[in-house]
């Protein structure tokens, strides 16, 4: 993000800042593929003026809004694969051009694979449920009438925002990182025939 009054200049200031920053993450090893432009927003400032209501037939027109300056903006979303990485991009990335860096979140690359092993302890379990349920009431497990199945995984997403002016050109301590751990649940309602 950066704040000025010539448009252009702002454009290019923006444009370096937030190349060196990219730049960086692909030299500690983020792939192409992982960081992404989500927005690009050039937007006018505005001063506001405060005029009296004079009660008298003479009162002068209050002037319109005036521009005084634009704000550049520019978010990019980056994806960190290698979590030994992920403290020093974040600390690194503002020495190398971004003035924000917001809303960190884990995601699980190939959720299928997840799902399809829930998806099978899901089922296994029900079956032993309904065996267990069926020994005790004295009957016996039949064939499977329908199966409905139900995924809860838990995908969020990972943003870094980029562009402008460091206003700082000391270099703070690489923060700890925590992934800690996801669920991915499958959910199955199986019906048997009992015999």
């Amino acid at each position: 993000r950066k704040e000025g009054k010539d448009i252009t200049v702002l454009q290019k200031n923006n444009t370096e800042k937030s190349n060196n920053a990219i730049e960086y993450l692909k030299s500690i090893g983020v792939e192409a593929k992982d960081i992404q432009t989500q927005s690009y927003n050039v937007e006018p400032r505005y001063q506001y003026f405060s005029c009296p209501q004079i009660l008298s037939s003479a009162s002068v027109p209050c002037p319109p809004p005036e521009i005084v300056g634009y704000t550049v903006n520019q978010t990019v979303s980056v994806k960190v694969r290698d979590f030994t990485k992920i403290g020093d991009a974040l600390s690194n990335v503002i020495t190398e051009g971004a003035n924000t860096v917001s809303q960190i979140s884990f995601t699980i690359d190939d959720p299928a694979s997840l799902e399809s092993q829930a998806r099978a302890k899901a089922i296994a379990q029900a079956r032993e449920k309904a065996e267990t349920i069926a020994k005790a009431a004295g009957f016996r497990v039949g064939k499977i009438r329908s199966i409905d199945e139900g995924f809860f995984p838990s995908p969020v997403f990972s943003k870094l925002g980029m562009g402008g002016v460091v206003e700082s050109t000391s270099v703070a301590p690489s923060p700890t990182i925590e992934p800690g751990s996801q669920e991915v649940t499958a959910s199955v309602t199986i019906r048997y025939e009992i015999k």
